[in-house]
């Protein structure tokens, strides 16, 4: 293309158009009119060598107008490259930077829970019809890339039943999959807990559904053995085989 004092690389088209590349940006105008309309505010010379441009012979103009629309489609495709991989960048970088009690938070706030925010744990109460209402406890850490979630039982243990109940927590944790008993011996503390490790991995809600309902229904199907045990004498194994058949 001409070269103009260094400004920008204009071509007349053989049907009368002008493009201009401008500062690496290739611009079509319909006349040289509305070429000078956005030149406005630039030197008189170069407004000027505008207005006297004479059209190119036709051989020539077809040629450098292919190597413009040439221009057009490469500077096209790289911006469109570029403006892709930026997007994936930016979605990338967002999903890491996406703390672990954000999603967490997400799948609360989605399933139209009561809950309180304190950091990075949240506080809930889960009411139950038959065995009143739970605390439950959520700690999402970003530094451990670990999620655990505790449902207290709404009683302590008595001094003198923690053997008994020790006995009833490990018969039921075994074959559980997901999650667990444990009981404090020093006060007596009852709950379950559920847990998961993301490092490597992706935390999503549908994941963090799954171990809150996971950890409410078995804390929901055992915690009627833990009164059974509290209020009678029953052998424990037979508290268990009623339970879970």
């Amino acid at each position: 293309m001409s070269k103009y004092n260094h400004s920008a690389d204009i071509a007349i088209t053989p049907d009368g158009k002008l493009l201009a590349l401008i500062q690496d940006t290739i611009i079509p105008f319909n006349t040289i009119g509305d070429f000078q309309e956005f030149l406005e505010g630039l030197s008189n010379k170069v407004k000027s060598y505008i207005s006297e441009k004479e059209p190119l012979d036709k051989t020539l103009a077809e040629r450098i107008s292919q190597d413009a629309i040439d221009a057009i489609e490469s500077k096209l495709k790289e911006r469109i490259t570029s403006e892709t991989d930026n997007s994936s960048d930016i979605g990338h970088k967002a999903q890491e930077e996406s703390s672990l009690i954000n999603i967490v938070e997400a799948f609360f706030s989605e399933s139209d829970w009561k809950f309180v925010l304190d950091g990075n744990t949240i506080h809930l109460i889960a009411e139950s019809e038959h065995n009143g209402n739970l605390h439950c406890l959520l700690r999402a850490e970003d530094e451990t890339e670990q999620m655990v979630l505790y449902s207290y039982a709404p009683l302590k243990v008595p001094y003198a039943n923690r053997i008994t109940m020790a006995e009833y927590l490990t018969r039921a944790n075994y074959g559980l999959r997901l999650g667990n008993f444990e009981m404090d011996f020093s006060d007596g503390e009852l709950r379950y807990k559920t847990s998961v490790d993301v490092e490597g991995g992706e935390l999503t809600v549908r994941m963090v559904g799954i171990m809150v309902y996971a950890n409410l229904n078995c804390m929901s199907k055992y915690l009627p053995g833990v009164m059974k045990v509290l209020q009678t004498e029953a052998p424990i194994a037979n508290i268990i085989q009623e339970i879970e058949t």
